[in-house]
Order: C-alpha cells, then sequence, then structure tokens
C-alpha cells in the first residue's frame, strides 16, 4: 500500500505499509521538496505500527489545532 499526498508547491509526503509477519508492520514516511533536484533522493523513516499510529494521532491533533484557530479566526503570530 503506497499514499502520497502533494502540495500545491509541489512537496510531497509519501506513506507505504509492508507487513513483514501477523506481528510486525513497517511503515515508511517519506517527504520530499520541491527545490530538491530530481537526483536528491526524498527523506525516509520506517516505523512499526504502534509509532506510526502515534504519528497519525499526532498529525491529527496538530490539523485539528489549526483548523480550530482557523475558524475561529485567532490571529497567528
Amino acid at each position: 500500500m503506497r499514499i502520497a499526498v502533494k502540495a500545491d508547491n509541489g512537496d510531497e509526503a509519501a506513506i507505504g505499509a509492508n507487513v513483514i509477519s501477523g506481528e510486525l508492520a513497517l511503515v515508511t514516511l517519506e517527504s520530499g521538496t520541491a527545490s530538491y533536484s530530481p537526483k536528491t533522493e526524498p527523506e525516509s523513516v520506517t516505523l512499526t505500527a504502534d509509532k506510526a499510529r502515534e504519528l497519525a494521532k499526532a498529525l491529527l491533533s496538530v490539523a485539528d489545532a489549526v483548523e480550530f484557530v482557523r475558524t475561529h479566526d485567532f490571529a497567528l503570530p
């Protein structure tokens, strides 16, 4: 499985998952920037399923906070 998200400026984040066994799955998070040369490899981090779940919760928390600030018209620094 591989899911990629591309930003308007060309930055990209991709998540891939490989099931190793019934107890272990490795999730790879890659990020790349449009300003990199095409020959530059994107940075990647490999996580266990539990750590990937923690990362997902953290990302959702940040998205919720940004949405809260946006909908309540708070000024950002």
